[in-house]
């Protein structure tokens, strides 16, 4: 499964040339012929590995210009995937209903102002190749989550999930203990290295074994990773753009508990405009109160949402929850990055923790005692 995410790419442009706001303004402005060139067509040219279809995501705009230009950049040639748009407006479908002909080889997916999936419209002959392909794109876009009707947070869900575990690869993120001759040769390594029943683990502070190790901060080297990262959190804070409530006037502000969900943070209050407040190494129950006078100020009776970078053993969370409720602020979300899942916090209450990618069994991570 491929998604283009126009916004996303808008958006990443518009943070490398320091414009303020940038969710709104790319939201607003993206449509141009300059766009359509350089980040749809270009992007769709580079995929010829095989003609499946790929998504196209245009539901998180307000509005969209140049819709005749889009449908003749869509125009499908042998090396492009099939593109289905994505699209939630009335009139943003009605118009692309209109100018949609049988040359043109576009599926288009139609989504109400909640998010939830309506129907697929094609004008194209149904052949069996396409009658496969629209019998497939029904039953990803159909996909139901528990008692959850199907909808496009449900759906980005499992493509965050992905793309996510992707990024750990891409960015070098993941720290594997191996090797015979670091344990060996030095003396270091074997205070930070155990080998036990034909696997290696690093020892963590508290004394216990992880197969490896999830290092975030190698995802600060590139701001493409750190958008991408940003972006999938922004999607599960505003239940994907939904048009029926205003979502981010639902809290006050996010909270930060460490500096690695700190940096990731500071690039979404540079797109959502939120603030956010960092409550750094709270460290055991007894230290609490060196940051409580402080903190109270600024988050009581707040409605906040925490974005944690990664959740294990579940204490992180526990640990949070505990010292919020201490000062009277009320957590809507708590949004996890990577989730391995480890235990299951105490304090939650239901559905307050989102998780966007668990790579537990990708990872095939063992978290043991010595």
């Amino acid at each position: 499964m491929k998604v283009i995410d126009p916004l996303k790419i808008k958006i990443h442009e518009l943070l490398q040339r320091g414009v303020n706001n940038p969710i709104d303004l790319a939201r607003m402005q993206f449509g141009s012929i300059p766009d359509i060139k350089n980040i749809l067509l270009a992007f769709l040219k580079t995929q010829t590995n095989t003609r499946r279809h790929v998504y196209i995501d245009l539901t998180p705009f307000e509005r969209v210009g140049h819709t005749k230009e889009l449908l003749k950049g869509f125009f499908y040639k042998n090396s492009y995937k099939i593109p289905v748009l994505l699209i939630c407006s009335d009139s943003l479908f009605n118009e692309v209903n209109q100018n949609l002909d049988k040359e043109h080889l576009i599926i288009v997916a139609k989504f109400n102002e909640r998010g939830n999936f309506v129907d697929i419209v094609c004008k194209l002959k149904i052949n069996s190749y396409i009658k496969q392909q629209i019998k497939q794109i029904t039953k990803e876009l159909s996909i139901k989550y528990k008692e959850d009707i199907s909808n496009l947070l449900t759906f980005r869900n499992i493509y965050s999930n992905e793309i996510l575990t992707e990024l750990l690869y891409k960015s070098n993120s993941i720290e594997i203990p191996f090797g015979f001759e670091s344990i060996l040769n030095t003396r270091e390594e074997n205070k930070s290295i155990k080998y036990i029943s034909g696997r290696f683990y690093r020892i963590m502070p508290n004394g216990m074994l992880v197969s490896c190790y999830l290092n975030l901060k190698h995802m600060g080297r590139k701001i493409e990773y750190i958008t991408e990262i940003a972006y999938e959190i922004i999607l599960s804070i505003t239940d994907y753009f939904r048009r029926d409530i205003d979502v981010l006037n639902e809290f006050d502000c996010i909270v930060t508990p460490n500096n690695t969900s700190l940096f990731i943070s500071s690039i979404i209050q540079a797109i959502l405009g939120k603030p956010v407040i960092a409550i750094d190494k709270l460290g055991p129950i007894p230290r609490l109160s060196l940051h409580r006078d402080q903190l109270q100020k600024l988050l009581e009776y707040k409605k906040v949402i925490v974005i944690e970078e990664i959740v294990a053993t579940a204490s992180e969370v526990d640990r949070v929850l505990f010292f919020l409720n201490s000062i009277k602020t009320t957590v809507t979300k708590i949004i996890a990055l990577y989730n391995l899942k480890i235990g299951k916090p105490m304090l939650l209450q239901e559905k307050q923790l989102i998780s966007l990618c668990e790579p537990k069994e990708e990872l095939n991570y063992v978290y043991r005692s010595r």
